[in-house]
């Protein structure tokens, strides 16, 4: 085989449910990026660096509008799931799913 066949048909293959975990990983890990950016920043000067964590903190603890606030943070849950769904039908499960059928 050549050396594109090998990677195409061996490399990439066996590395595909550890790039499946990865992925899911880092996007849940994305939405939680709240403590280095509330502490080195605050959010940024004119909101630049501010994620949903940290909006959703100044919304409920800094402006007092709890409702406001958890509203945004069932809404980020809601995102984290549906992104995690479309991932594992699209990309398929990778092992870390299966049931031990066999």
């Amino acid at each position: 085989a050549t050396r594109w066949k090998e990677i195409r048909y061996i490399y990439f293959p066996s590395l595909a449910s550890t790039h499946k975990s990865l992925l899911m990983l880092g996007i849940i890990g994305s939405l939680q990026t709240f403590g280095l950016i509330y502490t080195m920043t605050g959010g940024g000067p004119n909101h630049a660096s501010e994620m949903p964590g940290t909006y959703i903190f100044q919304m409920g603890f800094t402006n007092q509008k709890m409702g406001y606030a958890s509203a945004l943070s069932m809404v980020t849950l809601l995102f984290a799931l549906i992104m995690t769904v479309i991932q594992v039908k699209g990309l398929g499960a990778g092992d870390f799913m299966k049931k031990g059928d066999e």
